[in-house]
């Protein structure tokens, strides 16, 4: 080999060199400063020499705490110090545990298929999220730890120490949007009182739509949790969650967030799940609620239905980094979806972008006159069909699982709650379709009421026919995001998807695509003038539907 071909070998072994000892150093780097460090404890926790113990009825008993598994609708008991309330959540619930893991496992491979791009955002959440504890209380930190040590099997160590695990699995929706901030969220909710109601009590209705798996709505845990501070309080919720998202405390506060969009964002703070925890343990009346809300250094945009059985009254709190608005009752009324209403966000970006680009005025026109037709008779019962509902505003039919409707069939749970009597009412699933059943914290375990029957459509086959139609697009969506042609046994399972929600949009959609792909424009001009016709839930894909009737006509 001449000089020249050996000094070139020198120089690429050189860089090599030094491209492995700056990943050797960034590797180290974020070892020692990207993972949460566990907090230290006092003592040697009791909780860890618990065992656990099955009753006769059904209950399987860790300590005070206790759970009894039911189909959609398990029960948890919690209470005593945070690690202990950790523990005995992560030690009961550990089967579900390791499903939901899973489950969350492969809503990020659905949405980030190829393996580089899942290794890259891992990276990304992991570095953005290094000081994540500064923001999470010392007790729930302590709490997080006793659910990261409550079970022994830990199926992905290589995703890194289980404590930080969790402890960012409780910042799941926050990261959801600050990495992939799109306008898709169909979160509905409301509040009504007096005039509106049959009683005059204070009723709150949500649907919680997050579709992270199926997990989480057959798999849901009402959690009865009586922490050493605080007030005790009841959370829909899931395995393993220290934070919450919907649930009422034993001063009749009632807390649930929607999620929403602005141009004001941070690169970390308070998760939201944490925040609502917050308002349920320690919020007695309205004022205090909202102030907790006011002072969380959040990172990314929500609002908060708040309601006090006590006064009466309800409002919503909009909430961004830097800057949070209060919205009251209008009247007797209040109704949230999932964009910003006061005049503080009206010029915001974000928020203006969601309500062109999302179906958040749908679902908030149909609400308003759904409860406008209630009026002086809603109740419990009218405001489960409220939830139920699946027309679009004006009473116009929609297809199945639309996602412009209150009732898309994608709510993970939907919840009644009669605030002035301290009452839950929690949909089993799936969705909104199921029985639901009532709870309260003073009797919890025991039925405070007769439930409420599953929707018809829960065994006439209806949702069968959409998981089914789900199941189809689910398989072939790698292949119509290519925009390739389909070969034949791809066409007819599509065909089969429309036989099976022959009105869907979506499906008229994906037809239109596959023709013209195939070179078959009068078919394409077809399908895509029928999913003009049945309302595409986004105006992007109306735009589309528009763009490719403009074009195909000319041809």
């Amino acid at each position: 080999m001449n000089s020249s071909g050996r000094r070139w070998r020198r120089r690429v072994l050189f860089a090599l060199g030094g491209a492995l000892v700056v990943l050797a150093l960034f590797a180290a780097w974020v070892r020692i400063f990207c993972f949460a460090e566990p907090p230290e404890l006092d003592r040697r926790p009791p909780a860890l020499d618990w065992k656990a113990q099955a009753s006769a009825d059904g209950r399987v008993h860790l300590g005070p705490a206790w759970f009894e598994r039911q189909e959609g609708r398990s029960l948890l008991y919690l209470e005593g110090a945070p690690f202990a309330i950790g523990y005995a959540n992560a030690h009961l619930t550990a089967e579900f545990l390791e499903i939901q893991e899973r489950s969350l496992m492969e809503t990020v491979e659905e949405h980030f298929p190829a393996l580089v791009s899942r290794l890259a955002l891992g990276l990304l959440v992991l570095v953005n999220n290094r000081n994540l504890a500064d923001y999470v209380a010392p007790e729930y930190q302590e709490e997080i730890l006793g659910l990261s040590l409550g079970r022994q099997e830990d199926a992905y160590p290589y995703m890194g120490p289980r404590y930080n695990r969790v402890l960012n699995y409780h910042a799941a929706h926050d990261i959801s949007h600050w990495v992939w901030d799109a306008p898709v969220l169909g979160c509905s909710a409301f509040a009504a009182r007096g005039a509106y109601t049959r009683t005059g009590t204070l009723l709150v209705g949500r649907n919680f739509d997050w579709e992270a798996g199926a997990h989480f709505d057959r798999n849901k845990v009402i959690v009865l949790c009586r922490p050493e501070r605080g007030l005790a309080f009841l959370s829909v919720s899931w395995p393993g969650m220290a934070g919450a998202v919907t649930g009422m405390n034993e001063e009749r506060i009632f807390c649930s967030v929607n999620g929403a969009h602005s141009e004001r964002r941070s690169n970390i703070g308070q998760p939201v799940s944490l925040v609502v925890r917050q308002v349920l343990q320690y919020a007695r009346d309205l004022p205090q609620a909202i102030a907790i809300i006011r002072e969380a250094p959040v990172f990314v945009a929500d609002s908060y239905l708040l309601a006090d059985g006590e006064a009466g009254e309800a409002v919503v709190v909009e909430k961004a980094p830097g800057l949070a608005a209060v919205r009251a009752m209008d009247g007797d009324v209040l109704i949230q979806a999932n964009h910003f209403e006061s005049a503080d966000f009206a010029e915001d970006a974000g928020n203006r972008e969601y309500m062109r680009e999302g179906t958040s005025l749908a679902r908030r026109a149909r609400l308003a006159e759904l409860l406008a037709g209630q009026r002086g008779t809603l109740d419990v019962e009218t405001s489960v069909a409220i939830l139920r509902d699946r027309k679009g505003p004006g009473g116009v039919e929609r297809s199945l699982g639309h996602r412009a409707t209150i009732n898309p069939m994608i709510a993970t749970h939907s919840v009644v709650a009669d605030v002035t009597a301290g009452v839950l009412w929690v949909s089993r699933g799936p969705h909104q379709l199921g029985a639901y059943d009532a709870y309260r914290i003073a009797d919890f375990g025991t039925p405070a009421a007769a439930s409420l029957e599953a929707d018809a459509d829960l065994a006439n086959g209806t949702f069968e026919r959409l998981e089914e139609e789900r199941r189809v697009l689910r398989a072939l969506a790698s292949v119509l995001d290519e925009g390739a042609a389909l070969n034949e046994g791809q066409l007819e399972r599509l065909a089969y998807a429309q036989t099976l929600n022959p009105s869907d949009p979506i499906v008229l959609l994906c037809l239109a695509r596959a023709a013209e792909a195939a070179g078959q424009e009068s078919s394409a001009l077809a399908h895509f003038e029928a999913a003009l016709a049945a309302t595409p839930p986004f105006p992007s894909q109306a735009r589309e539907a528009q763009a490719a009737i403009a074009r195909l006509r000319k041809q």
